[in-house]
């Protein structure tokens, strides 16, 4: 479902209402939102949703980042785990994967998507 509409009208509002009516505690519930601090970072709101869940920590050595990503991501192809761990700043030791920016861009978009449908498949 997309709601969209102009500031103020209410859709937080009523997105929560939803939410408290369709609580059930055997479901994850995805959501995802902006900020007009990233305005400059339209993945923002899925790199904020992927650190906690993996359990990211500024302190964590990227080798430990790695393994966290890696252990929320249990059926990605390696390619997929490296496309999302760039996007999450971790280094990799994976090999190069040789892409054009424009390639980078649309496979770590479909590695995302995966994980999305993986999750509301759960």
């Amino acid at each position: 479902m997309l709601l969209s509409g102009e500031a103020g009208i209410g859709k937080s509002r009523l997105v929560k209402a939803l939410e408290e009516r369709l609580v059930d505690p055997t479901r994850a519930q995805l959501g995802w939102f902006c900020s007009p601090y990233h305005q400059d970072s339209p993945l923002y709101p899925l790199i904020a949703a992927l650190e906690p869940d993996a359990g990211l920590r500024c302190e964590d050595i990227p080798e430990r980042r790695l393994a966290k990503l890696e252990a929320i991501l249990p059926s990605a192809t390696a390619e997929e785990t490296a496309l999302i761990a760039a996007l999450l700043s971790i280094p990799i030791v994976y090999p190069p994967l040789g892409l054009s920016p424009q390639q980078q861009q649309r496979k770590t978009l479909d590695a995302l998507l995966t994980r999305t449908f993986s999750l509301s498949e759960e």
